[in-house]
């Protein structure tokens, strides 16, 4: 913990609310003032009336790149201390060839351990790329192997090095994953998944949020795919158009690992939850369906005196009814034999 006259004060920069409440909940039990915000126009806002002592910055941003609000804060105390803490690491670097004496960056993801040791250090020494990548290792798991295979392999497909995947994958990998209802095998079917992922949400990424080791070579990994939806997002029995929604699955993958390599994959998700925030719902569509469906229900019950009046009110009802269905849910796709509403 911090020792201080005051707790020292940290001021969290991310677009992303599960990321600023990671890093407050983590910071926060460390014993650091914290103080978080979605962007830089805000953080900017908060700095004209309050004092930080560290900021912990995202770098792909909406309204301002957060190397841009680096820039403006070290305009205005040049001595300002900025932990870039993103998936972009790369990208980075080729903007930006160096850093200044009082930046650092910290690569997502990562556990609470690992960014309490970073914030630790630039808060009482400097922590240079180097230094981050050598005393501020992801920690997913006590084995250190299975955590730099993690590392890696969510890297790839964060920073879109898709083929870069084959390093940690055997060449016959069995893989099971979201969206395909086909298995698909090694590095080739690893890139048409990511592929897939990227068509219909391009801002995609992973997090991993935890890892459980299920006996010799198993792990399970739960993740969190964000992403704004933008393409179509087909799934087999699903296909999904655009919503330009900001989306947030929870997903598992089980992983099996053999000799440093994942020889199986199988990535489940809860369907419920992407039909619910996928699913375009026509509301006026809806709505003349289900008047419909009123009109030939108060029908239905009036003719209670007239078998065959029901029976020919309710083969009317039924397409109705099918018909309001797919209003309610336009990701359904009814059969051939089916009929159209």
């Amino acid at each position: 913990m911090p020792v201080a006259d005051r707790l020292l004060r940290v001021l969290v920069v991310d677009d992303e609310a599960s990321v600023r409440t990671f890093a407050e909940r983590v910071l926060h039990d460390a014993g650091y003032d914290v103080v978080t915000a979605p962007d830089g126009p805000e953080a900017l806002g908060l700095v004209e009336h309050e004092r930080f002592d560290l900021f912990v910055v995202d770098v792909v941003m909406p309204r301002m790149h957060g190397a841009e609000l680096a820039r403006r804060l070290r305009q205005l105390h040049p001595e300002t201390k900025v932990l870039f803490f993103t998936g972009y690491c790369d990208r980075l670097f080729d903007e930006h060839a160096t850093l200044s004496p009082h930046e650092a960056v910290l690569e997502k993801p990562t556990s609470g351990d690992g960014l309490r040791e970073a914030v630790s250090l630039m808060l009482c020494g400097h922590l240079t790329r180097q230094q981050a990548a050598a005393t501020v290792p992801v920690r997913y798991t006590t084995d250190a192997d299975t955590d730099n295979l993690l590392q890696h392999y969510y890297r790839c497909f964060n920073e879109r090095r898709f083929r870069d995947a084959e390093t940690v994958m055997a060449t016959d990998a069995v893989l099971e994953l979201i969206p395909f209802g086909r298995q698909e095998y090694g590095v080739d079917g690893y890139v048409r998944f990511a592929e897939t992922w990227r068509s219909a949400f391009p801002d995609a990424t992973f997090s991993v949020e935890r890892v459980e080791l299920r006996g010799a070579g198993m792990c399970e990994v739960d993740l969190r795919a964000t992403g704004t939806h933008v393409g179509v997002f087909d799934i087999g029995i699903f296909k999904f158009r655009p919503t330009n929604s900001t989306t947030a699955f929870r997903l598992r993958e089980l992983l099996a690992i053999r000799d440093g390599a994942i020889v199986a994959s199988t990535l489940s998700c809860d369907m419920k939850d992407i039909i619910r925030q996928l699913s375009m719902i026509d509301y006026t569509e809806l709505a003349a369906r289900l008047q419909r469906v009123r009109a030939l229900s108060d029908e239905f019950l009036g003719a209670s005196a007239d078998a065959a009046r029901q029976r020919e009110i309710a083969d009317r009802l039924g397409p109705e009814l099918d018909a309001a269905r797919r209003a309610l849910r336009p990701h359904y796709k009814p059969s051939a034999a089916e009929p159209a509403p």
